[in-house]
């Protein structure tokens, strides 16, 4: 934001039903504070707006939407972090970022936070009633704190988050893709993390790079 009443603005494409999240986060300038407002197709009023940094919202239309930065009080200048997922949708990975992908039962994948806002995404599948267990874990030190928020298929709300709690242990309420997000806690610091998945139900329960576990019996 250069100068005090600034207003950027960025466009982006999405169909109905998708679920977008939004990050638009300070990085220079005293008493700066970022302001979203998204703004639909056509020129209506805008549906979702918020100075909290973070916003998420299930897009009504399709359409070119558009997302306005500024200060919250339109009086102070800084610089900030934007970034945008669209959880339903996709693309989930970029060239820059190739951190995400499928992950299968008993699999850990590593990746990093290139920036404070960064969202990285992971699919898996499974079957309404299965149990799984997944856990993201911050590495290598630094202020970073992994935060988890499991999203069913066709758009839906998320069912279960972890915040900063590292661990979602849940039961699947709905049959198809599901997508994992983890992203910094605080969306205000980088670094790496490790993230697991185990579909206690459907298994697999070992894998090839993991053999550990089977059958125990009594005793």
């Amino acid at each position: 934001i250069n100068l005090t009443g600034d207003l950027d603005a960025f466009t982006f494409t999405g169909n109905v039903g998708d679920r977008i999240i939004m990050d638009a986060v300070a990085t220079s300038g005293a008493s700066f504070n970022t302001y979203m407002a998204l703004y639909p197709p056509g020129g209506g009023a805008s549906p979702a707006y918020t100075s909290g940094d973070r916003m998420e919202y299930q897009l009504p239309a399709s359409g070119t939407w558009t997302l306005v930065i500024m200060d919250s009080g339109f009086d102070h200048t800084g610089t900030y972090e934007l970034s945008l997922l669209n959880v339903t949708s996709g693309p989930h990975t970029s060239g820059s970022d190739t951190d995400g992908g499928v992950i299968l039962s008993n699999e850990i994948k590593t990746g990093q936070f290139q920036q404070g806002v960064d969202f990285d995404v992971f699919t898996f599948s499974g079957l309404a009633g299965q149990r799984v267990l997944l856990v993201g874990v911050a590495t290598g030190g630094g202020l970073h704190n992994t935060s988890l928020a499991l999203y069913p298929p066709s758009g839906f709300v998320a069912e279960v988050a972890s915040n900063s709690g590292d661990r979602i242990d849940w039961q699947l309420q709905r049959t198809g893709t599901y997508t994992v997000v983890i992203e910094d806690y605080g969306n205000d610091n980088a670094g790496t993390y490790t993230l697991s998945h185990l579909n206690l139900t459907g298994g697999p329960l070992t894998n090839g790079g993991d053999a550990n576990g089977g059958p125990i019996v009594s005793n």
